[in-house]
Parts: structure tokens; sequence; C-alpha cells
């Protein structure tokens, strides 16, 4: 099913808050959670797009994709500590 929020939902959007709440940064992050509902069975519907005072692929931003909610929320909070510029 496409719509699949992930087992772990909670903890995943918990872990990105988180990682949102912590980052250093000269800006406070944010992120937004997307779903595509007219995607084909098996394919990535959802996605997790991050901003924040990061090495991103368009300048300070990220949009990562994947198969459940869960796991794009898991997937941008590891993400955004790879890219998270060095601690003052």
């Amino acid at each position: 099913m496409p719509a699949d929020l992930g087992d772990d939902i909670v903890e995943a959007l918990n872990a990105l808050v988180n990682t949102a709440d912590t980052l250093f940064g000269a800006y406070r992050p944010e992120f937004s959670l997307g779903y595509w509902s007219g995607v084909a069975e098996g394919a990535e519907a959802w996605s997790c797009t991050f901003e924040g005072d990061i090495r991103g692929d368009d300048g300070d931003r990220f949009f990562v994709t994947g198969h459940t909610a869960a796991e794009v929320l898991r997937r941008a909070s590891d993400e955004a500590w790879r890219r998270a510029p060095p601690a003052p």
C-alpha cells in the first residue's frame, strides 16, 4: 500500500523534531513531509524536504524519498546530522 506510514512513525517523527530542535546554526531548521498519492505500487511515494544551516543539495536544503513516512523521516534526520557543519 503506497500510503504506508511505517510501524515506527511516532518515533521517527520525534527523532526528526529533536534533530531540528538541537542542530546548531545561524537559524532554526524546518522540514516538510510529502506524499504523492498517484504513484505506482512499489514506488517511493513519500518525501521529506529539510532546510537548515547545513550543506545541502540546494544551498541549505535537501530532499529524500522513500516507501514509508517513517523511512523518510529517519533518513532526513540522519542526513541532516551528516550535513551539519562542525560545532563552533
